[in-house]
């Protein structure tokens, strides 16, 4: 991944549904926006499960990320025990921005 490089990888997105911040409850929701890894920008929407609980905000979210969309090249000497897709597991605590709902 060439850490040293690009030591970060983020997501900026917004939920596609419109859900109710002051009851607490779970909602199934997808998040649209950009994933920024290995210097690449790209456009994804993924799948997770937002509770609002006693004013918190609590995102739970598991996704692949293909490496060849991020221009990850995997060495040939490990290519066998290297996965094409890794898997991402996102767990966020959020407390209400005071901005538009």
């Amino acid at each position: 991944m060439e850490t040293t490089k690009y030591p970060y990888s983020t997501f900026t997105g917004k939920v596609d549904q419109k859900i109710d911040y002051t009851k607490d409850g779970v909602n199934q929701v997808t998040v649209t926006g950009t994933m920024d890894m290995h210097g690449i920008k790209k456009s994804i929407t993924i799948p997770g499960t937002l509770t609002v609980q006693n004013g918190l905000l609590f995102l739970k979210s598991n996704f692949n990320i293909k490496l060849a969309d991020y221009n990850v090249k995997i060495p040939s000497v490990l290519g066998s025990n290297i996965a094409e897709q890794v898997a991402v597991t996102v767990t966020a605590t959020m407390k209400q921005f005071g901005g538009k709902k």
